[in-house]
């Protein structure tokens, strides 16, 4: 076993960086996506290793030249960043890497050159690789098990029909969220961009299109708190007050106490939204058997680079082509993936455990506008008029496909929430009160859709749904839009009155 431990332990150093930035953002980054980075980490280490025979034909120096060597290239990044905050300002790459460089040959020729500090060094790293390795396997072990027992569990209790005690009469709930969607009047407007097709179609389909609806707030994370919230959101009482946990939220407090089972699909901003769902679906969730290698470079990959020797790279630009710039379009190219694989498993939702509550959140109409009116993707993207305007065609037909398929598919009529979180960007296309003008929709009972009315915000949606579907008692809130982005805006956000003339319905 120790001879064993003396050969691999390179190679367990080279994997420790990336089980332990995994384990760092455990919550956010599931196990199959780190698979990629893990096969070229053991790739690099295995090729310095064997150059390091070739030249000392020993294995004892060939392991700590490895170890070291890697060490170097995932440590490098952090130490930049930590520099940085430490001097107060970002420290020339050229000093870093002498010292860093010279301190790794003094230690190498001290490894190499005297068998007694060969054997020391050694001895020490294989021990620390050991180490290391094992407390990150047994948490990331640990996690991964009870993910896949509970994904296991929820699969199989909604394959064979069961239901959660109490739950027959309680309905699957979808919010689905298209960012920055925009109202149709808006889009005919400003973008020349026709969507009376698509609203004529979610109405067929049994929907009630707000058309004067406005966001509550201009950014994401204020929309979603007020909405899960109900309520409007106080200012920040001081510079480091933060939002909520969407988890801590009376909408899925309530759910959990219902039974409901949470589902989420991974996106580029699910790491900034706590939902503590039971399932989050991925292209790389190995519990359903999803394992995709092929995509962009995804949000850990980005970190990894940055973190480790390709910063120095990325910031000298030495290399031609690989720099930050470079990244965006492999980035982008993650992100068409991901939205891909939403819109294509939307459809096998239903078949999971019921009841349960199911947030989608897509990226899409939002920048980057990478995808044409046919789904194909584009880079770069179309920053023009255009860009947008496909954006939202891309989706707007692609949602009602899985749309068909949920109400297809479940067994009792499910509520839909489909709303924007807010309009489109502000700039030379649309102002910043369009920015509040957004899509709005919903798939409700007729006792709920009988209190719908044109003007509805989100800050009332899970009011109504709640009360018709729950027997709860909440009454309605006035319909407000603050002109606002961040919590330490909302003290003096200006409001944007509504000045919208409904459509006949």
């Amino acid at each position: 076993m120790k001879k064993l431990i003396s050969k691999l332990y390179p190679f367990l150093i080279a994997c420790y960086p990336v089980l332990a930035l995994r384990n760092y953002n455990i919550i956010y980054v599931d196990l199959a996506s780190i698979l990629r980075t893990l096969i070229i980490t053991l790739a690099l280490a295995l090729l310095v290793w064997i150059l390091a025979m070739i030249i000392f034909r020993d294995t004892g120096k060939s392991g700590i030249v490895t170890s070291l060597t890697m060490i170097l290239i995932f440590s490098y990044g952090h130490i930049h960043i930590q520099a940085e905050k430490i001097f107060g300002e970002q420290v020339r790459h050229s000093y870093l890497a002498a010292v860093l460089v010279l301190l790794y040959l003094l230690i190498l020729w001290l490894a190499v050159r005297r068998p007694a500090a060969t054997w020391t060094i050694g001895n020490f790293l294989a021990t620390a690789a050991v180490v290391l390795i094992l407390m990150a396997a047994a948490q990331l072990l640990y996690y991964e098990y009870n993910t896949f027992r509970d994904t296991k569990t929820v699969l199989q209790e909604g394959q064979s029909g069961e239901t959660s005690p109490g739950s027959s009469n309680q309905p699957d709930i979808y919010l689905i969220v298209l960012d920055a969607h925009g109202r149709a009047d808006v889009l005919l407007e400003k973008y020349q961009h026709d969507s009376s097709p698509f609203i004529r179609e979610l109405e067929e389909l049994g929907f009630f299109v707000a058309s004067c609806s406005q966001s509550n707030y201009a950014s994401t994370n204020l929309s979603l708190t007020s909405l899960l919230r109900m309520d409007y959101i106080p200012p920040a009482r001081s510079a480091t007050s933060k939002l909520p946990p969407l988890k801590e939220t009376p909408v899925l407090q309530k759910l959990d106490a219902g039974g409901y089972t949470v589902i989420t699909f991974e996106n580029r901003a699910s790491g900034h939204f706590d939902l503590q769902e039971d399932i989050r679906l991925s292209q790389h969730q190995l519990a359903f058997g999803e394992l995709n290698l092929t995509g962009g470079l995804n949000e850990f990959e980005r970190v990894m680079l940055e973190t480790s020797v390709a910063r120095f790279f990325l910031d000298t630009r030495i290399i031609p082509g690989f720099n930050t710039d470079g990244l965006t379009k492999f980035e982008e190219y993650e992100h068409y993936k991901q939205t891909r694989f939403i819109l294509s498993k939307l459809h096998e939702v239903p078949q999971l455990k019921s009841p349960k509550f199911v947030f989608v959140h897509i990226l899409v109409p939002h920048s980057p506008f990478i995808f044409a009116a046919d789904g194909s993707f584009r880079y770069p993207e179309d920053t023009s008029r255009n860009g947008y305007a496909d954006n939202t065609e891309f989706i707007d037909r692609n949602i009602l496909t899985a749309i068909r398929a949920i109400l297809t598919e479940s067994e009792q009529p499910p509520v839909i929430i489909l709303m924007g979180d807010h309009g489109p960007p502000p700039g030379k296309f649309a102002s910043r009160e369009d920015r509040l003008a957004i899509l709005n929709a919903f798939y409700v009972n007729s006792e709920t859709r009988a209190q719908l009315y044109d003007s509805i915000s989100p800050v009332n949606s899970f009011r109504l749904v709640l009360n018709e579907y729950f027997g709860d008692d909440y009454p309605l809130l006035e319909d407000v839009s603050y002109l606002a982005y961040k919590l330490k805006q909302l003290g003096n956000a200006p409001i944007v009155n509504n000045t919208c003339t409904p459509t006949g319905k």
